[in-house]
Formats: C-alpha cells, sequence, structure tokens
C-alpha cells in the first residue's frame, strides 16, 4: 500500500492530469489520499453522482453538480489548485456517454501544467480507447501479510480497553498467526476487521472456520467462482498411482524451503479422458491433499450479452484470484470455456478470443501462488495455445481403469455403501468389468443396492452381494464400448503428447501397491 501513496504523490507532484485507482477499499483509499495530497497547496475534493461535488472534509454533507456534464464545466470552473476524486465514475465512460469522454479529454489536456488532477476512483476499470493515453493506472492490492499482522494487533489492542477482555482470548503464538494471515488474505481491510470481530463474538478467539466461511461469502459473490469444501481425498480415487504420485512429489515444491532452493511453485496440470474416469473426483482430492481451497470456474457464468461484460468479469475474477492467493483453482472441461476459439471469431465479436487471450497471460505470468486443475473431456477441441509447453507443468490422460483399479474402485464404493469389500468377490467384478469407469462403476453399485433392498423388504437378512453386482454389470454397456473409436483415437494423440494417470496393468501386478482391500 505504502508503495502506490508514494506513486500516487509522484504522479500529483509531477502533474500527471488523470490517476485511475481500482480498488475495493473506497473508504480506506479516501481517507489515505487525504496523508498524499498537500491540501496546503491543492484542494481535496471528492464527487459522486448521489451527493455531488464537495470538499472532502465536508464529504458526508451533501454538495452541488450531481450530473457529470455539470461536474466537469464546474471543474472547469475551478481556477485555484486542486485534486478531484470521481468516484463510481465508470458508468459514463462507455461508448454511449462519448460527449463526456470527450468534454474529460479536453479537461484533461487542459490541466497538463496546472496544478490540478483528476483521481477517479472505481472497483471497475473501464478505459475507452479515446482516454487510454491520457490516464495513469493505479492498482490498490489487497493488505499485504505484514498490514493483516498489524490490523489484528489493532484489533486486539483494542480488546484491552473492553471491560469484558478477559472474556476473549487473543494470544497466538508464531503458526497460529501464519495460519490466521495466510487465511485472511483476499480481504479488504473492513472485511478482516469485521470477521476478526466476528469471530471473537462467535468463538471467543480469532477462528479459521469462521475466516474460510467469511471468504466463501466473497467467492460466491463473484457468482462465477464457486467455493468447494475439502471431502475427498485422494484415498478416495481408484487406481491412477502415476498422477497421485505427481501431486504427492509437487506438495513439497509449495514449500519456503523449496524456494529457497530456487525451485519454482507449479502452475497446474491438464487432466484429459474418457467421462467419468474421475477427472472431477480427482481435482477435489488435489486440493484436500495440498491443503488449499478449492475455487471451481463456472464457465457458462463467466460470459455475459452486455458489451463488455465477459471481459470485465474474467477480470474480476482473476483480480480475486490474485488477491486470494495460495488456492486451487478448477476449471472443469475447459474445452466448452474455450469453444470455438481456433475460429474466426465472427460468432461473438471475438469475445471469447479475448477472454481466452486474458486468461492465457494470466496463467503464464500469475505469482499469486494459484494452482490450476484443468479438466477435459475432448482434447482435441482445447486451443494449441493452451496445450503448448509451459501453460500447465504436466498434462495427463485418464484410460479407463484395467483389472486391478477396478478392484481397488469397487472396493472403495463398496465401503462407501457401508459393507466390507473382503465380503464381496472383488476379483470376479474386476473382471466382469472391463471398460466401465469409475462413474460407471458407482452407479452399479447404487443400482445393485435397489435391487438388494428390495429382497431386504422380503426378506430381512438379505443384504447386498457380489450377485446383486454382477446382475448389473451384465445389464449395462460402458460409454467405452459406446464411443470406442472417439477414444481410441485420443489415446493415441495422448502416447505422444502427454503422460498416462496410470501405469500399465503388468507394471502394477509386479510392482504397484494398492491399499490391503481386507483393511478397508
Amino acid at each position: 500500500m505504502l508503495e502506490q501513496l508514494r506513486e500516487i504523490k509522484t504522479l500529483l507532484f509531477a502533474r500527471y492530469p488523470c490517476i485511475y485507482l481500482q480498488t475495493d477499499e473506497e473508504e480506506r483509499v479516501l481517507e489515505l489520499l487525504e496523508n498524499v495530497i498537500d491540501t496546503k497547496e491543492q484542494d481535496y475534493y471528492i464527487w459522486s453522482v448521489v451527493k455531488g461535488l464537495r470538499k472532502f472534509k465536508n464529504k458526508n454533507l451533501p454538495g452541488e453538480y450531481t450530473e457529470p456534464h455539470e461536474l466537469l464545466a464546474q471543474m472547469e470552473e475551478i481556477k485555484h489548485p486542486a485534486v478531484f476524486v470521481l468516484l463510481d465514475f465508470h458508468p459514463f465512460l462507455t461508448k454511449d456517454n462519448i460527449e463526456i469522454i470527450r468534454y474529460l479529454k479536453e479537461l484533461i489536456n487542459s490541466f497538463q501544467n496546472k496544478s490540478k488532477n483528476i483521481i477517479i476512483l472505481s472497483p471497475i476499470m473501464e478505459i475507452p480507447i479515446e482516454l487510454s493515453k491520457h490516464i495513469t493506472i493505479v492498482n490498490f492490492p489487497y493488505p499485504k501479510e505484514s498490514e493483516i499482522m498489524e490490523i489484528i494487533e489493532t484489533v486486539s489492542n483494542k480488546l484491552k480497553d473492553n471491560e469484558n477482555e478477559d472474556d476473549f482470548d487473543t494470544e497466538l503464538n508464531q503458526e497460529q498467526l501464519n495460519q490466521i494471515v495466510k487465511a485472511l488474505k483476499g480481504l479488504t481491510e473492513t472485511e478482516i476487521r469485521n470477521v476478526l470481530l466476528k469471530s471473537l463474538v462467535q468463538k471467543y478467539k480469532y477462528s479459521i472456520e469462521v475466516i474460510i466461511n467469511e471468504k466463501e461469502q466473497i467467492v460466491k459473490k463473484t457468482q462465477v467462482l464457486e467455493y468447494y469444501h475439502q471431502t475427498e481425498s485422494l484415498d478416495n480415487v481408484g487406481g491412477l498411482d502415476r498422477i497421485k504420485k505427481w501431486i504427492i512429489q509437487q506438495k513439497a515444491t509449495f514449500s519456503k524451503k523449496a524456494k529457497d532452493f530456487g525451485l519454482k511453485q507449479p502452475k497446474g496440470v491438464l487432466v484429459f479422458g474418457v467421462p467419468g474416469g474421475g477427472k472431477s473426483l480427482l481435482a477435489k482430492a488435489i486440493a484436500h491433499y495440498l491443503q488449499k481451497p478449492l475455487l471451481k470456474l463456472d464457465a457458462s457464468k463467466l460470459f455475459s450479452s452486455f458489451v463488455g461484460a465477459s471481459e470485465q468479469n474474467t477480470q474480476k475474477i482473476l483480480d480475486v484470484l490474485e488477491n486470494i492467493g495460495d488456492c486451487i483453482l478448477w476449471i472443469d472441461e475447459i474445452e466448452k470455456l474455450f469453444a470455438g476459439v481456433g475460429g474466426s471469431g465472427d460468432m461473438d465479436s471475438g469475445v471469447t478470443k479475448r477472454v481466452f487471450g486474458k486468461i492465457l497471460t494470466w496463467m503464464q505470468e500469475q505469482k499469486a501462488g494459484v494452482f490450476v486443475v484443468a479438466t477435459a473431456n475432448d482434447i482435441f477441441k482445447l486451443p494449441p495455445e493452451l496445450l503448448r509447453k509451459g501453460r500447465f507443468d504436466e498434462m495427463f490422460y485418464i484410460d479407463t481403469p484395467n483389472t486391478i483399479e477396478r478392484k481397488e474402485i469397487f472396493a472403495i464404493h463398496i465401503s462407501k455403501s457401508d459393507r466390507k469389500p473382503k465380503n464381496f468377490d472383488l476379483d470376479k467384478l474386476a473382471k466382469s468389468s472391463p471398460g466401465f469407469t469409475g462413474a460407471e462403476i458407482e452407479g452399479i453399485i447404487k443400482a445393485a443396492l435397489n435391487d438388494a433392498f428390495e429382497d431386504f423388504l422380503k426378506n430381512s437378512k438379505a443384504d447386498l452381494t457380489t450377485k446383486h453386482i454382477l446382475k448389473q454389470i451384465s445389464e449395462n454397456v460402458p460409454l467405452s464400448k459406446q464411443m470406442e473409436d472417439k477414444l481410441n483415437k485420443v489415446k493415441k494423440w495422448a502416447k505422444t503428447r502427454a503422460k498416462f494417470a496410470s501405469s500399465p496393468e503388468e507394471e502394477m501386478v509386479n510392482g504397484f501397491k494398492i491399499k490391503k482391500l481386507e483393511e478397508v
């Protein structure tokens, strides 16, 4: 924050006529600007469409000139040195307001050699092409770790003046403090203060749980990102030994030791292959294993019919991810997000290409510690720019599970039905179900349970058996048989361009150790 304030002070002193500050922390920034603007040399005005133009010291009083045209005319009329802070002026900078854009451009030019400056303060970046060369952009980041620690200290110190101080436990050791600070990243100063007080009221201490719940609300407000709670572990993923091993290896690279050693934090992984092969489950399990928040990107809500809204949505999401940092971004069925990028772009006036470009650039350059897990069913619909080396650390192909993997998957889903796998003929089930995916095996167990329940209604001693499951296997045709040619084409492509998520069956027989089924 201090860096941005110094930059603004320099720009004002150097007589830059127009500065654009993008921030969600309006009140905080307005207070900070009072320390930056030399009020002995320049008057400090603020404007909003509701209260009009007034001096900052009278910010809570109604002013004049609420209409943009009136405002700009009055700014031109004022002859003495001044800084004009315009709040939420971005709706008046769209192409429908060409007269205002032109007026503002002429005003900026007239301020060039005068001690008069315009600061546009807005949570949204909206700069028309006509003003792009006349406006200097300064982004205000959310509080950094050192600033968050100061806020925590301030809140704790204020409690000392409270007569009920003894009711609250604000003492934190270094490890606890680091965890709290990490959890608070991505919140504004106001949000941090509020959630700390909320935590004290609810739990009488600083609680990670309360903070995470608050952060979940912020993610929901984007309406494009969805927060997933960590419920699936790698143990719930049948087979896929190679990608599991890779994920386990990556965990160490997120540490400070790895950073000090010179290792760069991994960017992400692309997982593609047969539908129902466990890609979505794997994304959830990765977040659980790495102990990071899982945010899912809802592509259907990213695009809007309003001009420029899709690009704004994208930038807003990327800003949220940058501020939250240290999380898992799950882009499910990524091919649907970028369908048509390789075309002419005439269908949507190039919106998809621009959104794709923003996301691609962010994936390449982001340093916030966001690990991207992208899943795809149809690899051939993805643009080649996304597949080139460097976008992802690895690409893994998920094939239909082999016999050993199917045995493990049956054991997992039988366990989830509150039955013991050792009471079933897992070898027979695995050998009887070639081509079945994990999702299809899960469906078979559910259907077999329904059959078993019918028997239970007739005989209270009846229960789920191997026979019930075999019956369902015989009555279903796996998707891999229905779309065999297409899946073979994908598999052939993957052999030279990606890694297989599973070892060959013969390697598993000779050396791959799955969990002892009798212990499940």
